[in-house]
Order: C-alpha cells, then structure tokens, then sequence
C-alpha cells in the first residue's frame, strides 16, 4: 500500500472508532451482497476493452440510512488489446448511503482503496511486470428489491472504478462496471 493511502485509511479508521460509541445505541442494520459483473474498461480513450467477474460487499447503516460500506471486485479479460490478458482485484472502503421504502432499497457510496492487478503485463520502469499495484476510486450506486425478512436482490448496480496501472499510455483506467446479485440482510429496511 503507498504511504499516502496508508494515512487516509489510518485517518478514515480512527475517524469511525471515535464516532462509533455514539451511535451504537441505534439498532444497524448490516448487509452481504454477491454480485456478478461486466464492465468497460478505458472508457475516455481509444482502446476499449470489456471485463467481467464477481464482486462481495459488506455493508452497515448505522445512522439515518449512513455507514460504511467494503467492497472486493474481481476482474478479468483474456484480450485487452494485442492478446494480453488483464485480471485485477480490487478492494475498497468508505461512506455509504441507504434509503428504503417498502421493499426497495436505493444506495450511493464513494469508496477508496488498492486495485492489485495480476497475470498481465504493466509497462513499468524498469522492466515491464506481471503484476502492479494502484491506488482505486469507487464511486456508484444501485437498487436492491426485497423479497424476505433477510433477502434481496440487487437489481442493478452501477460503479465507476478509477485505477492507475502502468499502461504505458496515461497511466490511467476508467471503467463502469454494471452488476447484480444476491444480498442478505440482519434487519429488514424500513
């Protein structure tokens, strides 16, 4: 993990222990999503590429409908360009708003964290790699439609990812990733 990220997540955790003896008093309610996923990949430049995997969310609404949601998606392509495969993994962690009527659930999270990219090749200097590591954005949202006491569906689910792997061009990926799932619930949303 690079040194400033390491700070924002030190920075982001004391942020929560301190704040989390005030609002424990109120019953949270908790979710686990397993979702499937397709996206595109470098969306701003000329070589466009589609990737696909599976993704696992955890998260808590504590206060008014805000918490902390984390998030891991993988991702993988067996062609981005020239026959070389990209596969990553990403995981982040950050704010997250939930809001329900009856049986639908909107959210909306802005999540920050480490994207480790692997059996690929990065462009790096010195030498090109196998595997390189970068600093990720997930900001997005989606709808879950509640069909029991402790069971969803995610019926969509849209996320923009920004990465920074070494590709020898900007340095930089923006992909929309489109999912939906299954999700599990400890509290039925009001």
């Amino acid at each position: 993990m690079q040194h400033p990220l390491r700070h924002f997540v030190f920075v982001l955790a004391a942020a929560t222990a301190a704040a989390a003896p005030g609002i424990a008093a109120q019953a949270p309610q908790a979710s686990f999503a397993v979702t499937y996923g397709a996206g595109g990949s470098n969306l701003i430049s000329s070589k466009r590429f589609w990737l696909e995997g599976g993704g696992a969310e955890f998260a808590t609404s504590t206060f008014h409908g805000l918490g902390v949601g984390v998030s891991v998606v993988g991702l993988h392509t067996a062609n981005s360009g020239g026959g070389v495969p990209v596969s990553f993994v990403v995981t982040t962690f950050g704010p997250r708003y939930s809001w329900s009527h009856h049986h639908v659930i909107l959210f909306a999270q802005g999540l920050i964290g480490q994207a480790n990219g692997f059996s690929g090749l990065y462009p790096d200097l010195p030498s090109p790699s196998s595997s390189a590591e970068s600093l990720a954005i997930q900001t997005g949202g989606g709808m879950d439609f509640g069909i029991s006491q402790h069971f969803s569906l995610r019926v969509f689910q849209a996320d923009w990812m920004r990465t920074q792997f070494p590709n020898s061009s900007m340095n930089v990926q923006n992909n929309l990733r489109m999912a939906a799932g299954i999700v599990f619930h400890t509290k039925t949303p009001r």
